[in-house]
């Protein structure tokens, strides 16, 4: 699929920016139309990466590859629209441990198809369906050319509203019927419209997408007898679960979380030693998370010491350390270049790819 073929597919920008100053959604644009054949794929495969791994087919050319994903982010929710060749994608559980994203993505597909590996079964979701995927489970898929919607929104808000939270991975939501059309037909129109909504109507708009997702899947069968295939990976999860319920506690500990979990202490530290640690899990939560409330434009309103203490910290001089530590700034240093991020219009015009502002927002939704 060249990228001259998606010229025709609806965008937002096809639809006239809004007046200056008047809506607080923003827009992202990245494409490989103006790359060297030879760069198209590598440069993709970076920016995606701070996800998915990606790769290619075995018969496919990297030269042929081509991808367009534009993204709209209104009030902590990513919308975004990808047309691209076709491609595996793969998130593994050291990756999911590691960066700590914590979102549901849900797909309804244009054209082309998708077959997600559950493990025992796989399932396929072609043009018509919606397929659902948690970001905190073993992903591994294959897409066929294909153009698409994505909406990424955070467990912490798509949770308190699905029957069957944390069980929706890989499942398949018809969008020609029911509350499946009624969606389908929404996200459709939340797209083309999208960028032109003032803040009360983002506001609004993403409340009513995360309701209509939540009555679509919770029409939709679960499979409770399919085990996953990967050892201990039901434990991590429920581990990694408790510790987002209860990160905010600064007395969080192993011995806590053992004790929550029904485990052993040392049963504990042998489950999460691959990955650092029980209590370097739980700092990288706690520091994730107050990284997305110190640059997300719902966690602005908090002070800093507040964040430091809803993420567990005992004190706003620990957080800080902590902070700087990590990612190599102060609280208020991250919180200062997040409205900067957040405020820049120019990076279309300043390189051949557009942008990659989307990076940013997955990992700082809230």
């Amino acid at each position: 699929m060249s990228d001259k073929q998606s010229s025709s597919d609806p965008s937002p920008t096809d639809h006239g920016a809004s007046t200056e100053g008047q809506s607080p959604v923003e827009t992202s644009i990245f494409h490989t139309s103006q790359l060297p054949a030879d760069q198209r794929f590598a440069i993709w495969q970076e920016s995606i990466g701070m996800m998915f791994d990606v790769s290619l087919p075995s018969e496919s050319d990297a030269a042929q590859f081509s991808t367009r994903m534009e993204s709209i982010l209104f009030d902590g929710v990513m919308l975004s629209r990808s047309i691209s060749s076709a491609q595996k994608y793969h998130r593994g559980q050291n990756r999911i441990l590691a960066d700590s994203i914590d979102h549901y993505m849900f797909q309804i597909f244009d054209r082309g198809h998708v077959d997600m590996d559950l493990g025992l079964k796989t399932v396929r979701a072609e043009r018509g369906t919606m397929i659902a995927g948690d970001m905190t489970e073993v992903l591994k898929s294959e897409n066929s050319d294909y153009a698409l919607i994505s909406a990424f929104i955070p467990r912490q808000r798509m949770d308190p509203h699905l029957h069957n939270s944390g069980m929706i991975h890989g499942a398949l939501i018809d969008s020609t019927t029911g509350a499946g059309r009624l969606l389908g037909s929404y996200m459709q129109t939340l797209w083309m419209t999208g960028q032109d909504m003032s803040e009360m109507g983002a506001k609004a708009a993403s409340e009513a997408l995360i309701l209509l997702i939540a009555a679509a899947c919770n029409q939709v069968h679960i499979d409770q007898a399919n085990p996953p295939e990967w050892a201990n990976h039901s434990l991590l999860l429920r581990a990694r679960a408790e510790i987002a319920k209860q990160v905010g506690d600064s007395d969080l500990n192993a011995e806590m979380l053992a004790g929550l979990l029904g485990l052993s202490r040392a049963r504990l530290y042998r489950l999460f030693k691959p990955y650092g640690g029980v209590m370097h899990i739980v700092r990288e939560q706690r520091l994730r998370r107050a990284l997305s409330d110190l640059v997300s434009p719902r966690g602005q309103k908090h002070q800093i010491s507040e964040i430091a203490y809803r993420c567990g910290f005992s004190s706003p001089a620990q957080f800080s350390r902590a902070f700087r530590a990590r990612y190599g700034c102060s609280p208020k240093e991250a919180r200062a270049e997040g409205r900067l991020l957040t405020a820049r219009q120019d990076w279309e015009t300043t390189l051949p790819f557009g942008d990659r502002k989307f990076e940013y927002w997955i990992e700082t939704l809230a």
